[in-house]
């Protein structure tokens, strides 16, 4: 063990500063005196020896402890009942059955209205209804659109479905 001629804590032989003041651990503290040197002026008084303050250390950051805000747990509905989420396998069943044509809308608008079904499914039916109107009037105003700029142009849609139809082999009446 080292003793630093600076600031006098103990350190560690392998340390070549000083983990207090940062002071070169190999070095000696003061410098040593030069040769009398003849013809000179007489000495002066020696200056006082400044030590080097110890650097500060930061204060350590407050450790803070959260706690998670508890909430009561609330009970989960009975088995069976409106407010009962739907299960997996009945969405993966109402899926199966939106993709069949006009029974999909007829049981849409049957979930929508009803009472005695899930909520959840009830909600989920009253969605798919609004994005199916949304999409019948957004494809009725593109249609309209695209009528307009081809009868603008001077195509006539009926003489362009034919040419398509011909093109594809398809027999026109």
């Amino acid at each position: 063990m080292a003793i630093c001629k600076t600031c006098g804590s103990v350190q560690d032989d392998s340390v070549a500063f000083c983990t207090a003041c940062g002071a070169n651990m190999n070095e000696s503290a003061a410098p040593e005196a030069a040769a009398p040197v003849e013809n000179a002026a007489p000495e002066a008084a020696p200056a006082p020896e400044v030590k080097a303050a110890p650097p500060v250390q930061p204060a350590p950051a407050p450790q803070y402890q959260y706690q998670q805000a508890s909430q009561p747990a609330e009970p989960a509905p009975p088995k069976g009942s409106r407010y009962a989420p739907v299960s997996t396998g009945a969405f993966f069943g109402v899926m199966l059955l939106m993709a069949i044509p006009v029974v999909n809308i007829i049981l849409l608008v049957v979930w929508a209205v009803s009472k005695t079904n899930k909520i959840s499914l009830r909600n989920y039916a009253r969605a798919m209804l609004i994005w199916m109107i949304i999409c019948v009037v957004a494809s009725i105003a593109v249609a309209v659109v695209v009528g307009s700029l081809l009868a603008a142009a001077g195509i006539d849609w009926s003489a362009l479905i034919g040419q398509i139809a011909e093109m594809q082999g398809i027999p026109t009446v």
